[in-house]
């Protein structure tokens, strides 16, 4: 812990985020919300891992990415200088209604206010990288605008079986990725 401290004043320099960053509202039917945190579920189809020539994992694995990381609709995207190989998957992104803990299964859908889609970014080189290395991969995945979202809809289990969501991502007209949640090594 000493050696914690001794780096701590010993900063040269703190970056603070951009004051729109720390204001974001998304909104989902007419209510606004602050994210305050991202949560993520890497390895979570095996179609993706095999194509990665990964394995696959027993439990899910998490990681999460900063607010800084959202681009709202409309925003410019910018590309990170320090990678060059740019990887992008669609997800289904969920917008959780309130806080919890050790929630059970069946009453874990209660608190899903909205569905989105939404991009996650990744520097696949970068990413490569850090992981022969043995290293945390969060600045292949953690960069700001690495998180481009779309629109939220309210979410009513009615409506929206976030069992069986379908989804494609298209890039001028080529169709590069299509899924469905019930795909999931690990549901919603």
């Amino acid at each position: 812990m000493s050696g914690l401290g001794r780096q701590c004043r010993n900063f040269s320099s703190v970056s603070l985020l951009k004051p729109e960053i720390n204001s974001l509202q998304i909104s989902i039917d007419n209510q606004s919300f602050t994210p305050n945190r991202i949560f993520c579920i890497g390895k979570n189809y095996g179609e993706h891992i095999r194509e990665l020539g990964g394995k696959t994992p027993e439990e899910p694995v998490v990681f999460m990415k900063p607010v800084s990381s959202i681009v709202v609709p409309g925003e410019s995207l910018f590309i990170p200088r320090h990678g060059n190989l740019l990887h992008h998957e669609v997800e289904v992104v969920l917008s959780i209604s309130r806080e919890g803990q050790d929630i059970p299964q069946a009453n874990a859908l209660s608190f899903i206010a909205g569905v989105s889609l939404g991009l996650d970014l990744t520097l696949r080189d970068v990413q490569v990288r850090l992981k022969k290395s043995g290293l945390p991969w969060e600045l292949s995945k953690s960069f700001e605008q690495s998180a481009p979202l779309g629109l939220f809809k309210a979410y009513d289990p009615d409506s929206i079986d976030l069992e069986n969501l379908s989804f494609t991502c298209s890039v001028n007209g080529e169709l590069r990725q299509e899924g469905n949640t019930r795909d999931m090594l690990f549901p919603i």
